[in-house]
């Protein structure tokens, strides 16, 4: 029998925010998607703090002047970091419990994809969600919560549940997989 980690038992609980078919802020909503999965159990979903936490998030965006462009291109990698940091800020505020952003896999070097899944995996199992952009197929911000099955299993803000770990790798200038994971993106919230 295969052990599921708290943060496999949250995610199979709760349910995902999800975007609209048009409007490209998948990156707003994988930061609001991994920080409901941090808080989980201390803080169950609520409504009211989930509207103020996605209020807080566009207008940031359009405090910044990039609203319009994420709507409709989506975000660059520094916009979604500033973004997420911005949130992670307001839900700490919210909530009275401090959460932060931590990136795990700028050592793993660019062809050490299983380095960087098992490094994925032990903090899933620690219960921290992590946050990753996927470039190729997807072009896609979203939130993993486990390993298992030789699948990355993902809270997703679009309905995916899962990707195949054989159809990623790192990205890289010459990477051709469906998947690419972009290293310098790969963060967990983590409560402190």
């Amino acid at each position: 029998m295969v052990q599921r980690c708290a943060l496999q038992e949250a995610a199979e609980r709760l349910i995902p925010f999800r975007q609209g078919r048009f409007d490209n802020l998948c990156g707003l909503y994988s930061a609001l998607n991994a920080i409901q999965l941090a808080q989980w159990p201390m803080l169950e979903r609520n409504a009211y703090r989930s509207r103020r936490m996605f209020q807080h998030g566009i207008a940031a965006l359009e405090h910044r002047g990039l609203l319009h462009s994420a709507i409709k291109h989506g975000m660059d990698e520094p916009t979604w970091t500033w973004l997420t940091d911005k949130l992670l800020a307001e839900a700490s505020r919210l909530s009275g419990a401090r959460l932060r952003r931590v990136p795990i896999l700028q050592k793993i070097k660019r062809s050490d994809l299983y380095g960087a899944l098992a490094l994925i995996d032990s903090h899933t199992r620690m219960g921290e969600p992590v946050l990753v952009e996927l470039a190729g197929s997807y072009q896609h911000y979203t939130t993993i919560v486990g390993v298992s099955d030789n699948r990355l299993l993902l809270f997703d803000s679009y309905g995916y549940r899962w990707i195949a770990a054989a159809s990623c790798e790192l990205a890289h200038h010459h990477a051709t997989a469906r998947h690419r994971i972009v290293r310098s993106s790969a963060a967990v919230i983590r409560m402190s």
